[in-house]
């Protein structure tokens, strides 16, 4: 799994941002199968003064894209995690299946 993590705007990004970003990035990891090439595009941005941010993960036949929205830069990251596996979990699974 190859992460590639952005920014937008006024947000910055510190080495413990990045390390969160990848902790709960290689937890979508087990969804997919072993010998598929993924990469995975995560993008932090201010949005109406709260934090975003989104993943967008590319795959063969698909690609699949989560956002969410929070307080702080954690919060969304965390959020996006959960959501993330909740939302791919049955299409990862089908598409491991192709």
């Amino acid at each position: 799994m190859r992460i590639n993590i952005r920014t937008k705007g006024s947000v910055k990004m510190s080495d413990n941002v990045k390390e969160h970003i990848t902790k709960q990035v290689m937890e979508l990891d087990k969804l997919f199968n072993e010998s598929e090439h993924i990469n995975v595009n995560v993008l932090c941005a201010e949005k109406g003064g709260k934090n975003s941010t989104e993943i967008t993960i590319v795959l063969k036949q698909v690609i699949l894209r989560a956002e969410c929205i929070g307080d702080t830069l954690y919060a969304a990251i965390s959020m996006i995690s959960i959501k993330s596996l909740l939302l791919f979990s049955p299409i990862a699974s089908k598409s491991n299946k192709i």
